[in-house]
């Protein structure tokens, strides 16, 4: 099984699959762990309360996520303006397939190879 690390990059000029935030459009973009390292993709994790309310997913189709993803994902672009890489469990976590559970397991791991880790509090 390939081993990858979904994570949301910073582009330019957004396409139809990209979420605009604050002016910038953030793409999910695959990072092959058995090519790359954890530690050569510097990130930041983003750690949120999901609370009760929800909104469908920019990224999937008939996928909830939290209403506090994306002010939590806002909130961290503007305060870290020259990031270009940030992982949240919504988005960043496969909604389906063997990757999920083991994304899951893994949440610890993600967040311990993170360049930085935001707790946005509520």
């Amino acid at each position: 099984m390939i081993l990858y690390l979904l994570t949301l990059v910073s582009e330019h000029d957004g396409d139809s699959r990209a979420l605009e935030v604050n002016g910038r459009h953030w793409r999910l973009s695959p990072y092959d762990l058995d090519v790359r390292t954890p530690e050569s993709l510097e990130f930041i994790c983003i750690s949120y309360s999901w609370g009760s309310g929800r909104e469908p997913s920019p990224f999937h189709d008939d996928f909830l996520v939290s209403d506090r993803t994306i002010p939590a994902l806002a909130t961290v672009a503007r305060l870290r303006p020259t990031c270009e890489r940030i992982w949240v469990d919504a988005f960043c976590v496969p909604i389906e397939g063997p990757e999920r559970p083991y994304t899951l397991e893994s949440m610890g791991y993600i967040y311990s190879k993170a360049h930085e880790v935001v707790a946005v509090l509520s």
